[in-house]
């Protein structure tokens, strides 16, 4: 008996097959339909089915093809791990085909063995070029199709030049191959990531795979007949409710949903949503997309929960809109409606599921220990009494009034100094100076305190409240280097000044009054600053 169901997961063929008819135009118009044919980036997230796509359409067509003088190879970019071996099984790929088909000549041979034989990287692209050279003086031309495109961000991170290498053969009309870049990203983001040496996106058009159309979805009902799988009007509904036709998802439903058929079991497919193994498997299903889409340098994951439960910040732009919409994650940029409910139930439950606790802890311990190493050094084993001599003050109550006159506690950046009792100051110094008044005192009750460690290490930064440990970042940030650390001082600032509003509702544990953009933007800024203490310990 026929079960469509048992290869789940890899690439249909066949009668499995659901044919996606404007997607296959598109791509068969690109690279092989004319005489005038160019690259093309068939771009979509995980498991929408560009892979199958993509064999359908052109592989399995492939000696149909070699008769039109059409070469069609195929490598997986993550079967390599160098640039050098990317490069050399392009060419071996080539080679295999023609040769099948009794083609090859000496002169083909000759450069063939070459480029098997040189490393691009230290040798150069001449024989490269050369090869399919002659293979464009032969009267065929070659669309190469390179899966898992997204791994060459690793191959070219030092050989930013690979990129320059595929543009070269990609649009000189010597070599002209057709590239089908199959990936998870734009290429345009991944190459941008590796600083490729010339816009090489800018040849390739655009082909987005997302979930399947009311067509297409109707096609694959009719294919599931014939495993027995005749779905009512309502059930039909449902399933198109539970995955918003996302062809790996609805696959999972109906191959558990068979399977409780074949058992006698209960086959409501709300149920077998909620069975644990197969809303594990659809939530890590999630987790993929929000991964890859947080991949990109605009932070596409963390954008689209601002554009589905708000606010959305000024760096969410329609241009980012637009991309979540070609992807298929949005599919009503008006009102910003997801691609399932169940995918937006599992974002608001994700979102209730986060330690904080856990992550501010290590963020705030890393940047405690970041702050005290970089006084030490600066200002030497005094650095302790430097500091409250700076900003603790003499008459806080007086000088306050007098700054509250002149100045705006908020806009520390553009607050001259004022003079008082014949000396200069500032207003961060009043803002600092109590709460160091306060944690020199706490300082020596924790030193006598029966629960510290014998021989622990106490100072005034273990004794400080949050927000003035970022003042203190902030008013030392450039006299420390901090800036080697954290980047742009106000990017640091912007950080800072929202885990100090958060700390509080947190630390009381009502994390819970606070909406899931407020949390998930908290939770992005303190990995952001712990990613970024990490990465500079480990380089030093």
């Amino acid at each position: 008996m026929k079960n469509r169901f048992a290869n789940v997961g890899n690439i249909m063929t066949g009668d499995s097959y659901v044919f996606r008819k404007d997607l296959e135009r598109k791509l068969l118009e690109r690279t092989v339909k004319y005489d005038d044919y160019g690259s093309i980036n068939v771009v979509g997230l995980h498991r929408m089915g560009k892979s199958s796509l993509v064999y359908n359409a052109l592989q399995a067509k492939a000696d149909d093809f070699y008769d039109k003088n059409i070469i069609v190879a195929q490598i997986s970019a993550n079967e390599a791990n160098s640039a050098a071996l990317f490069f050399k099984n392009i060419v071996e790929a080539v080679y295999e085909v023609v040769d099948e088909h009794n083609d090859v000549d000496d002169k083909l041979t000759k450069y063939y063995e070459k480029c098997k034989n040189e490393d691009i990287v230290t040798a150069g692209s001449s024989s490269l070029k050369h090869f399919f050279k002659i293979i464009k003086k032969s009267g065929k031309r070659v669309v190469f199709i390179i899966d898992e495109f997204d791994h060459s961000e690793k191959l070219f991170s030092d050989f930013h030049e690979g990129f320059n290498i595929l543009r070269q053969l990609a649009s000189e009309p010597e070599t002209c191959v057709a590239f089908v870049f199959v990936s998870r990203r734009l290429v345009e983001q991944i190459e941008s990531k590796c600083e490729g040496i010339s816009p090489f996106h800018n040849i390739l058009e655009i082909l987005y795979v997302k979930s399947f159309s009311n067509e297409e979805m109707d096609e694959y009902f009719e294919l599931n007949k014939d495993s027995e799988i005749d779905l009512s009007e309502d059930e039909q509904k449902k399933l198109i409710e539970i995955t918003g036709c996302q062809p790996y998802w609805s696959d999972i439903m109906l191959k558990a949903y068979k399977e409780a058929k074949d058992k006698g079991g209960n086959a409501d497919l709300e149920t077998i949503f909620l069975d644990n193994d197969n809303r594990r498997k659809i939530y890590e299903e999630y987790e993929n997309m929000i991964r890859v889409l947080n991949e990109g340098k605009n932070k596409l994951g963390n954008k689209l929960y601002q554009f589905v439960f708000g606010p959305a910040e000024p760096d969410c732009t329609d241009l980012d809109a637009d991309a979540l919409y070609a992807y298929g994650i949005i599919v009503d940029k008006k009102n910003m409606k997801l691609i399932s409910d169940k995918f937006k139930e599992y974002m608001i439950f994700k979102e209730r599921q986060v330690d904080f606790y856990s992550l501010w802890y290590k963020t705030e311990t890393k940047l405690r220990e970041i702050l005290k190493n970089k006084l030490k050094d600066e200002y030497k084993p005094n650095w302790e009494k430097y500091i409250t001599a700076k900003y603790i003050l003499d008459h806080p109550e007086e000088l306050k009034k007098l700054l509250e006159t002149h100045f705006d506690k908020n806009n520390r950046e553009k607050s001259g100094p004022c003079e008082f009792n014949g000396k200069k100051y500032y207003i961060y110094q009043y803002l600092l100076s109590s709460d160091l008044t306060a944690a020199l005192n706490l300082k020596d009750d924790m030193e006598k305190a029966p629960y510290i460690d014998e021989g622990a290490e106490i100072t005034i930064l273990e004794a400080l409240y949050t927000k003035s440990l970022f003042f203190l970042c902030e008013f030392e940030y450039w006299k420390l280097h901090l800036d080697e650390i954290f980047g742009d001082r106000k990017k640091f600032i912007e950080k800072a000044k929202h885990l100090s509003e958060a700390r509080n509702p947190y630390q009381h544990s009502n994390g819970k009054l606070l909406n899931i953009y407020y949390k998930r933007k908290t939770k992005e800024y303190c990995e952001a600053l712990y990613e970024c203490i990490e990465k500079f310990l480990n380089e030093k």
